[in-house]
């Protein structure tokens, strides 16, 4: 039966409620789940409506069974771990009467690890490949760069005649407007263009040449033609870019929804198998004088090794404890 990351969310939470409990839907509701979606799991026979609250709703026995089913626990073989006899449980106990041993369950689950330091790193580890690796977070990306606009094809910079040229001119002007006071003649204006005649002469070809070459740089309507269609396309391209980013942004809510779904199926995955290896195992303790810190951690010491109690050893070690308890409470003296 495939079902939805709705459907699976939902499925999951009314999974991890106690049997007496019931979920409720809509919004603002425990489960956050929608009136759709409890009625699909309704018509699936995955859960059942209350009789008298109206949004309540509780996982049936076959939607537990499609819930584990879709965790897709492997078979297990658990963790082995010695027996002890019947002289190592009666020392135990002893032990344990007088105040010389530590257990799991005299310490908060926060601490655990930090008094028993084996566990903090990795003394009880799952063996390899056992669980699957958790799922891959999606990672949106980022938005299309924006394009370097190709130039538009110029004339280029308008160039400019020749200093020398230019003053070759005005001192000619200055000449004829000297004539035309009686402070010179046709003599000096003649006697000057002769000495400037040949310097001229180049200048005005160099610059008949520099204009030419300026007004033949200029582009051609084939060439504005081209640069307005690579323009137009370059810019169709970009628009195509972000309207797929937008579109792949629309679709990354839904992915990571569905990641979210299956990192929390992940580690409910995990928790059931870590639980299954470990269902022979019964006590974790230590003994006093093995600490490495006597008082380190919340007023606990610290251990750099501890011990593996089997569970039915620690079951017949509890009965014992509380006989041998109970018999100290009448000793007379």
């Amino acid at each position: 039966m495939k079902l939805t990351p709705k459907q699976k969310k939902v499925l999951k939470h009314a999974a991890r409620r106690p049997s007496d409990c019931w979920c409720q839907y809509g919004p603002g509701s425990n489960s956050k789940a929608s009136k759709q979606t409890v009625e699909e799991l309704l018509q699936m026979g995955l859960v059942q409506l209350h009789e008298e609250v109206p949004t309540g709703f509780q996982i049936t026995d076959q939607g537990r069974k499609v819930h584990r089913e879709t965790l897709k626990v492997p078979d297990i073989t658990p963790l082995e771990l010695n027996r002890m006899t019947g002289d190592e449980l009666k020392t135990f106990v002893r032990h344990y009467c007088d105040g010389k041993v530590l257990c799991d369950f005299q310490v908060p689950p926060s601490s655990l690890g930090l008094v028993f330091m084996p566990l903090l790193f990795g003394g009880l580890p799952l063996p390899d490949g056992l669980c699957p690796d958790p799922p891959t977070e999606p990672i949106p990306s980022g938005p299309p760069q924006e394009p370097v606009p190709i130039p538009k094809p110029t004339k280029g910079r308008k160039p400019k005649p020749p200093k020398r040229l230019a003053d070759i001119q005005e001192e000619i002007k200055t000449i004829r407007a000297r004539m035309d006071w009686d402070e010179a003649d046709e003599i000096d204006l003649k006697t000057y263009l002769d000495n400037v005649d040949d310097e001229k002469t180049l200048l005005d070809a160099d610059w008949a040449k520099t204009k030419a070459q300026y007004h033949a740089s200029s582009p051609t309507q084939e060439d504005l033609d081209l640069w307005a269609s690579q323009r137009d396309a370059q810019a169709a391209e970009y628009f195509e870019a972000q309207r797929a980013h937008e579109r792949e942004q629309e679709g990354y809510g839904a992915k990571l929804a569905a990641y979210e779904v299956d990192l929390e199926d992940h580690h409910e995955l995990h928790g059931e198998i870590t639980q299954r290896y470990l269902a022979n195992l019964g006590l974790i303790y230590e003994y006093f004088d093995q600490a490495v810190s006597t008082m380190a951690i919340n007023g606990f010491p610290t251990f750099g090794s501890c011990r593996l109690m089997h569970r039915e050893d620690w079951e017949r070690a509890q009965k014992a404890i509380t006989k041998e308890l109970e018999r100290r409470k009448d000793i007379q003296v």
